[in-house]
């Protein structure tokens, strides 16, 4: 299966740039910064060497380049390191898109309910000591959160 192998061979050599095991990983579209612009870019998320990353691929599939125009690719990448995040959770998307757009203040969330997420996915908030918070909606938001919470209780 060559996908696999050169999706193998991608995370191979991001540990061996970082000279570090991957911790945790998971596709993401990377939503946007609270009072900032709304941005919906899709990528990878990754956590090594105590840093968060989120970094857009291109798109290098030859059936669809049939179909649609050929968009200039705009490289993306977002590194934080774990110790400036206060804390994650899940809160809606539409308190996300709130917060992004200003209309409402990145502090004043509250975590997903029960009965929103029966209608809908959270959105991941990842709350920084910078005074702002990035979102992600994350593919596996509930094994990053353990991660965190496991990270914040082991650096104590």
């Amino acid at each position: 299966m060559k996908g696999r192998n050169e999706i193998l061979e991608f995370w191979n050599n991001i540990e061996k740039e970082n000279n570090a095991k991957i911790d945790f990983r998971s596709y993401a579209i990377l939503l946007g910064k609270s009072s900032d612009t709304f941005l919906n870019i899709a990528g990878l998320f990754y956590i090594i060497n105590y840093k968060i990353i989120f970094e857009n691929i291109e798109k290098s599939s030859n059936l669809f380049r049939f179909f649609t125009k050929k968009e200039e690719f705009h490289k993306y990448k977002i590194c934080v390191f774990l110790k400036e995040v206060l804390d994650v959770g899940e809160i809606t998307n539409k308190t996300a898109r709130r917060c992004i757009n200003g209309s409402m203040n990145h502090l004043e969330t509250k975590p997903i309910s029960t009965y929103h997420r029966f209608f809908s996915r959270g959105v991941c908030q990842i709350r920084l000591r910078s005074d702002s918070s990035l979102f992600f909606d994350l593919l596996d938001s509930k094994n990053f959160i353990c991660f965190f919470e496991e990270y914040r209780h082991s650096s104590r």
